[in-house]
């Protein structure tokens, strides 16, 4: 193994570990987003739908409000709240 390998396998580690852990857990409907900013919200246990006619149904059929989140990848604030709200079981369980 070179030192170049190394280095690669080094910079490379830390979001390998991360995407295997997000194996073990179930997705969501994002899963098969072209977006990747959505699919990084693919394992939150909040039931996320992507924009659209299926997300405006179960809506009406549940008599539930839309909640709108709009992000980007690079966005601070957004990777926060992802964190600290739609990671937490509390918060995906609300009704």
């Amino acid at each position: 193994m070179t030192i170049k390998t190394i280095v690669i396998l080094m910079a490379n580690g830390p979001n390998h570990i991360k995407s295997l852990s997000t194996l073990s857990k179930p997705a969501n409907r994002l899963i098969s987003e072209k977006s990747l900013y959505l699919r990084q919200h693919a394992h939150n246990p909040v039931d996320w739908y992507p924009w659209g006619e299926e997300a405006f149904q179960a809506a009406t059929r549940e008599d539930r409000p839309i909640f709108l989140s709009i992000g980007y990848s690079t966005c601070h604030w957004c990777h926060v709240m992802a964190r600290e709200s739609f990671m937490d079981q509390e918060v995906a369980g609300f009704p």
